[in-house]
């Protein structure tokens, strides 16, 4: 969505406040401690957002609409006591810290916000949609910034972002319908579309969490920081390309018949790869340089292959377009979940065996076996029908 695009292009601006603000360990904890919060976040969504987006447009009254609406808070909320319990327990078990509370308020709200996003999409009110995205990231650089620069801690960027949501949230409440107890068998469609879609990104970002707690616990808090920046770099930054090809393109994808959408967005496919083979050159090249500018922190250069695997998952990335949609567009999301499933199990057996380089067996092996997974099940669903 263009949220991804308008959030990512944020984290990249703030990136360099920040590194000056914190120093290397400190960056390297809020690293650690965002990536635990991206996993407890699609805890909290449940796939309710992907859910209500769809449900909403088979509403045929006003009353179904609000009912839809305030079934996907519920929902959302019900999840977050879930996650709660959860993060309580690996507390209680001391898998994490206890600052990792700071993860659950941001997760809560910044799904209901989410929530607000999607009622908008669906009701054709792009002006609020655009309103409510810009307001909430612009009060996330101010807040960071004002805050981290008295309280240079992990804890506060990650308490300044809660707080720009927040507000947000409170001024744009009113701008959707009001909320009202519901049945809990209301929360079951929600469940039932969106149940293998969030286990799938639980997944995905579980991996995140992990990879960057053992590069941590290997190397210390700065070489997390310096993932993570690495991460923003190689990976996230060139990928907006390809979301903006996502954006663009998937419409058409549902609509038409593979080799006529090949046929259409051919062009646009050559550019996107030239892209990101001319970013991929640079930024190989320069990518101290572009540490050093960034970040104005030496703490962050070292020799290792992280850029590498980096940019090479980003064209993994792009590649994963037609088998993925495809199965989505077949509604077999199990299928898709069952090749995130598979894709990450194998590379961690070999991680454990072998016990070297994180950055490759946790991030870039499934990458490339994610692809390969997706593919064969989506031959597989098209020969049987």
């Amino acid at each position: 969505s263009w949220l991804a695009i308008i959030t990512a292009a944020i984290s990249f601006f703030i990136l360099p406040i920040t590194t000056r603000l914190l120093d290397g360990a400190e960056f390297g904890a809020f690293a650690r401690l965002m990536a635990f919060t991206l996993f407890i976040s699609i805890g909290v969504r449940m796939g309710s957002n992907q859910a209500l987006l769809v449900l909403l447009n088979k509403s045929r009254t006003d009353e179904e609409i609000v009912t839809k609406y305030n079934s996907a808070i519920f929902t959302t909320l019900l999840m977050g006591g879930l996650m709660t319990l959860i993060v309580l327990f690996l507390r209680l078990m001391n898998v994490i810290e206890s600052w990792y509370y700071f993860a659950l308020p941001f997760a809560v709200i910044e799904a209901l916000n989410g929530l607000k996003l999607t009622y908008y999409r669906y009701s054709d009110n792009s002006k609020l949609y655009l309103l409510q995205t810009l307001l909430s990231q612009l009060l996330v650089v101010l807040f960071v910034s004002i805050l981290v620069y008295f309280f240079p801690f992990a804890e506060m960027r990650l308490s300044a972002m809660t707080l720009a949501y927040l507000i947000v949230h409170i001024v744009f409440l009113k701008k959707t319908p009001k909320f009202s107890g519901v049945r809990l068998s209301k929360v079951k469609p929600f469940m039932q579309f969106g149940g293998w879609l969030a286990i799938q990104w639980l997944i995905n970002e579980f991996m995140n969490w992990f990879l960057i707690e053992e590069i941590a616990e290997i190397s210390g808090d700065v070489s997390s920081g310096r993932w993570s920046i690495l991460k923003t770099l190689f990976y996230t930054l060139p990928g907006l390309c390809i979301v903006t090809f996502e954006l663009i393109f998937i419409d058409i994808f549902y609509k038409v018949k593979l080799k006529e959408f090949k046929s259409k967005s051919k062009k646009f496919s050559i550019l996107v790869l030239l892209t990101l083979t001319v970013y991929s050159i640079i930024a190989y090249n320069l990518d101290e340089y572009l540490i050093l500018i960034i970040t104005g922190n030496s703490e962050f250069i070292r020799v290792d292959y992280w850029s590498t695997y980096l940019l090479i998952s980003v064209y993994f990335r792009f590649f994963i377009f037609i088998p993925l949609y495809s199965l989505y567009k077949a509604e077999k999301t199990f299928f898709v979940f069952l090749s995130y499933l598979l894709s990450y199990m194998l590379p961690i057996i070999l991680y454990y065996y072998l016990n070297n380089d994180p950055a490759l067996w946790l991030f870039l092996v499934p990458t490339i076996l994610l692809n390969i997974t997706l593919r064969i099940f989506d031959v597989k669903i098209k020969l049987s029908v």
